[in-house]
């Protein structure tokens, strides 16, 4: 069932392409894109050089960089909560893997809710004060996963991996991860739009998606390996701290744009 869903999604962006007007696509860029490329080594010389512009484009605006590469790292974060969460429910919850919908959903809708209610939260609290907020909760929050499983060992000794306590207690936590992670992913893609002028605006989606790309392949690749070789709370743990530290360096670099504005 789960490829018969993946298959529908794509026969649903195939449609959704096809409803594209042709008008879309006689804009006078594109054909000058089209008489220009030939062969294929041309081409891929000119996707560089297009990555390359992104990239010198992002760098020279500190919140351009600082959102770019923000989206990157929580699109990790979600993909690396995906890849153990059945490792997390065997292990933690002493449940069998299919019971990871435990964790997936107060995540999803900790996020979906979050997202509701994100344009009031963002008039009121700021969006990149908002995206600092989201940050510091996401790394204190998965630094007291482990915490909670000390505890349920405390109050009911080898029976804490089954008890009530232990289950609630990480399903609140990871609801409040998901109204974390939109508290940084929403504000985070409206200031990349607000400071994406439209004319580079595709080179610095790519540029962005390019990067979280990168990112994902050690995830897929090592992530188990890491958790075997640290341990799950370990592994949990430096995923705390490294989260903190982004947010640190988030401060710091965004702090240094803050102050020249407010100089100039």
């Amino acid at each position: 069932m789960l490829f018969v869903l993946v298959a529908f999604l794509y026969l649903v962006c195939a449609a959704l392409i096809l409803c594209i007007p042709t008008r879309a696509f006689t804009e006078k860029h594109i054909e000058r894109e089209k008489s220009t490329s030939g062969e294929a080594g041309k081409a891929l010389e000119k996707i560089w050089r297009e990555i390359v512009e992104g990239w010198q484009f992002v760098r020279k605006d500190r919140v351009l960089f600082f959102a770019v590469i923000q989206l990157s790292v929580v699109g990790n974060i979600m993909l690396l909560i995906g890849e153990l969460a059945g490792t997390f429910v065997q292990q933690v919850l002493h449940r069998p893997a299919e019971d990871m919908v435990i964790i997936l959903a107060p995540a999803a809708i900790g996020l979906v809710g979050a997202s509701i209610l994100m344009p009031r939260i963002t008039e009121r609290v700021g969006k990149l004060r908002l995206t600092r907020i989201g940050f510091i909760v996401l790394g204190v929050g998965f630094m007291l996963l482990p915490v909670t499983q000390w505890l349920a060992w405390d109050f009911y000794g080898e029976k804490g991996a089954s008890s009530p306590l232990l289950l609630w207690v990480t399903m609140l936590l990871v609801f409040v991860l998901g109204m974390a992670t939109a508290c940084v992913n929403i504000p985070t893609q409206t200031l990349m739009q607000e400071h994406a002028p439209e004319e580079v605006r595709g080179r610095v989606l790519s540029l962005q998606y390019m990067l979280y790309n990168t990112g994902s392949i050690p995830i897929l690749l090592f992530a188990g390996f890491f958790a075997q070789f640290l341990g799950l709370n370990g592994l949990i743990f430096l995923v705390s701290a490294s989260l903190l530290l982004f947010c640190w360096w988030g401060i710091w670099y965004v702090g240094r744009h803050e102050q020249a504005s407010i100089s100039e």
